[in-house]
């Protein structure tokens, strides 16, 4: 495997003292026999299944050692000294000219995106929803664009330990020093196109980026998924519909708003229901694509988990949000609160999406 400069910029000790289970599959993958994973087959959430088998690709290499992935360069990896950050209200932020991401990438982030992996798991009873899952039991090369921290990867890792996980993001915010062999993570701007050969990967996977990228932006992510995927890998692609259901007025404006801001940074924030059609018009075939309805602090376990996660993204959206439509940061919080109430009140929910795509063997 290629080697990268090791960065510190996520507090590693805090994150594994919030997510023991991830340092449990850590320890297991450095030989701990005492260590334990969670087990996700206890996780029975409800949602509307896709009938699709569970096939392997085609077209496969057996040569899937990363170091025959090109590296970014030596220079995109990370360096302390050329950290790209900007600060705002308490918040760090990543300060990449031409990116139109209101979020931040703190810990605090991390944590947060963190446990919305777990939401996005539970719902969907599982990481992976494209038929691909004998092959990464064989052995696969896997790409997770715009990772994060990385927590999939880590998880899909200890789960298919014959395949290999490459991440990428602009944000040097992923494990480098404690992570499994497996796995390798890099710095990378989708949007400047992916630093990799065409027909690179078996695996393509991308999630959660409704916050980061815009409408051309989408358009040239696909273009590029498509290129570095094998002639019968998988694409397969996760957001949100950020329209709230059965809600009441409060969750209703609170979400309108930010929405609304948004969009004037054309941005996606209801791009769930539209990635099959994206993924047709790119030129993928055997397209399917489901959703899975979240509960928001109501309904059981995804419920709860439901309720933290929208809190979390709306605190992470506060510096932005605040300014943008104009409300102190007092109101806000009160506003936030009373529409979590109202959530539980009205039984209100998301719909989260998946849609996968296989590249043609004759492209």
């Amino acid at each position: 495997m290629f080697k990268l400069q090791r960065p510190f910029c996520l507090n590693i000790s805090h994150f594994l003292r919030l997510h023991p289970e991830i340092t449990s599959f850590l320890l297991h993958h450095m030989g701990n026999s005492n260590s334990k994973f969670i087990n996700s087959n206890t996780l029975t959430p409800s949602f509307h299944k896709s009938d699709s088998s569970d096939t392997a690709l085609s077209n496969r290499t057996e040569d899937r050692d990363l170091s025959t992935i090109p590296p970014y360069s030596d220079d995109s990896y990370y360096d302390e000294r050329k950290a790209n950050f900007r600060f705002q209200d308490g918040r760090r932020y990543h300060g990449v000219k031409g990116i139109a991401s209101i979020l931040p990438n703190d810990d605090r982030e991390m944590d947060r995106l963190s446990e919305e992996h777990y939401m996005v798991k539970l719902a969907f009873d599982g990481n992976i929803q494209a038929p691909v899952k004998d092959l990464l039991k064989q052995g696969a090369t896997v790409l997770s664009a715009g990772c994060g921290p990385g927590v999939w990867m880590l998880d899909c890792a200890h789960d298919y330990p014959e395949s290999n996980f490459l991440g990428i993001d602009i944000s040097p915010v992923f494990p480098i020093s404690i992570k499994p062999k497996n796995t390798e993570f890099m710095l990378g701007n989708i949007v400047e196109g992916l630093p990799f050969s065409d027909n690179t990967f078996d695996f393509v996977f991308a999630r959660l980026l409704y916050g980061f990228l815009t409408d051309d932006d989408w358009n040239l992510a696909i273009k590029e998924y498509i290129r570095v995927t094998k002639p019968g890998g998988y694409i397969e692609l996760v957001e949100c519909d950020s329209r709230p259901y059965r809600c009441g007025p409060r969750f209703k404006r609170i979400m309108t708003q930010g929405c609304r801001a948004m969009e004037a940074r054309l941005l996606k924030p209801y791009i769930g229901p539209k990635l099959s059609g994206m993924l047709e018009e790119a030129g993928l075939i055997k397209i399917n694509s489901n959703f899975s309805s979240i509960p928001i602090n109501w309904g059981g376990p995804l419920g709860d988990i439901g309720k933290s996660v929208f809190c979390e993204t709306m605190k992470s959206l506060k510096p932005w949000l605040t300014k943008v439509i104009d409300m102190s940061p007092d109101i806000y919080d009160t506003e936030i609160q009373e529409a979590i109430k109202e959530a539980g009140e009205f039984k209100a929910y998301f719909n989260m999406y998946y849609a996968f795509g296989q590249k043609s063997i004759e492209a």
